[in-house]
């Protein structure tokens, strides 16, 4: 008799249903039975308890829930995990398979103590579930929002990126067409200089040779710009660079002397000038553009 009784004990627990996220943080349901619910419950996270009843044979009651849920759900893991579309029809079908066993244990004054128990921790815990839910919820909707800020500061940088890139591209472009044009009426004003320097009418009275020169100087005027003040200068140097680049067949003496009569200023100097401790020939009220 008191082995019976023993046994008996020993069946005695409590069966539970779970609402859970597995490993791969999809939702599932979990069915299970304990001894000891409230520290069963602590090895769980994340868990949000949907159903709770104590029963004298725990392990014969798990054993019939599992079958019908396996014939009428899609099991995840083991025999205990699976998936369910309609919560509402899952509690009616546990509820139906237990009421047997429930009604045979209306008379035990000690289980229904405890049960009453349990639906009181479960209340609890169910709360702390939804409390903890909601948090991650916030926290969620915080880092979208600012993945959402990021993301359209980075679409301003790059609609920002693209209208610089292609201002760049367009001056880029009509900087190479001014520099080809520029040599077009360099090689024009080359070609005339070469012809009446052949023909031997190379002239300063000559009209052709008077309009190359002045073309030749505008040319000179859109790389470097006249000032008024006379601590302008640039090197003599940079100018016969510009020439040999340019114009081979022209001096500097004689560019000089056509320059001097073409700006008409008075002040202009070709002087010395000690820059960094050294002397250079520079070309004054003149200035990088």
């Amino acid at each position: 008799m008191s082995n019976i009784n023993e046994n008996e004990e020993t069946k005695k627990g409590f069966i539970y249903l779970l609402k859970m996220y597995d490993e791969k943080a999809e939702l599932v349901y979990k069915i299970g039975r304990c001894k000891d619910f409230i520290l069963r419950m602590k090895g769980y996270t994340f868990k949000n308890i949907i159903y709770t009843m104590a029963t004298d044979d725990c392990y014969k009651l798990e054993k019939d829930l599992i079958a019908v849920i396996k014939n009428k759900y899609v099991i995840t893991a083991g025999n205990e995990y699976f998936k369910c579309d309609d919560e509402n029809e899952l509690i009616h079908l546990i509820v139906d398979v237990s009421l047997p066993e429930r009604m045979g244990i209306e008379h035990n004054l000690s289980l229904i103590i405890n049960e009453n128990k349990i639906n009181s921790v479960r209340c609890e815990m169910n709360e702390k579930f939804n409390k903890e839910i909601s948090e991650i919820k916030c926290k969620y909707n915080e880092e979208i929002r600012l993945l959402n800020d990021i993301n359209n500061k980075m679409e301003s940088i790059l609609f920002e990126s693209y209208n610089k890139i292609e201002n760049m591209k367009k001056d880029f472009y009509e900087t190479i067409l001014k520099i080809n044009n520029e040599k077009e009426e360099i090689k024009n004003i080359e070609d005339e200089l070469k012809l009446m320097e052949s023909e031997d009418i190379l002239s300063k009275e000559n009209i052709t040779y008077n309009f190359c020169i002045k073309k030749m100087i505008e040319l000179f005027l859109k790389k470097y710009k006249l000032t008024k003040n006379e601590e302008d200068y640039i090197k003599s140097k940079e100018v016969i660079e510009w020439l040999n680049t340019n114009f081979k067949n022209i001096t500097i003496t004689k560019f000089s002397n056509e320059f001097k009569k073409y700006i008409k200023n008075k002040d202009f100097l070709i002087k010395q000038k000690k820059i960094d401790g050294k002397n250079y020939h520079v070309w004054t009220y003149l200035k990088n553009i």
